[in-house]
């Protein structure tokens, strides 16, 4: 209804239909060198860059690590999420793989029939297109890192 803007998997299902890389919808600058983003920077990636998603999953916000960077076959992200109180979980699969590593607070992700809780320190990589999500765990709010890859 365009009230909210859509969560990666969709994002991602237009992107291979149009066949561009995902970090097309988010990208607003054609800097050819690397994308380096500082300390001062991240927060202006936050204001500008910034894709926020309600589901059942939670409060998603997405902060792009490499805005600016054409070409890449890689989207790296600081993704931050706040519980959402449901309990009724959705699992989206979409082509490529995935590499989260938790920074605060804890996560869960529902990968297939399985859950795993990812702590801060700690890491998971998997395929895509198995059914997933990623949500906040035991009400709390949490900070992680992702790489999406979504080959064209």
């Amino acid at each position: 209804a365009g009230k909210l803007p859509p969560s990666l998997a969709p994002l991602i299902k237009i992107t291979r239909a149009l066949g561009v890389r995902l970090g097309t919808l988010m990208d607003d600058d054609e800097n050819l060198g690397p994308a380096y983003i500082d300390r001062e920077q991240m927060i202006e990636v936050e204001r500008v860059k910034s894709l926020q998603t309600a589901s059942d999953a939670g409060d998603l916000s997405y902060f792009s690590l490499a805005a600016g960077r054409p070409s890449r076959h890689m989207d790296p992200f600081v993704i931050t999420v706040t519980p959402s109180g449901e309990t009724d979980h959705e699992l989206v699969g979409h082509e490529g793989e995935e590499w989260l590593f938790g920074m605060e607070g804890c996560i869960e992700i529902e990968y297939g029939k399985e859950v795993y809780v990812l702590h801060p320190g700690e890491s998971i990589y998997y395929d895509s297109i198995v059914p997933h999500q990623v949500r906040a765990h035991d009400g709390q709010n949490a900070k992680f890192l992702a790489v999406v890859y979504t080959p064209l």
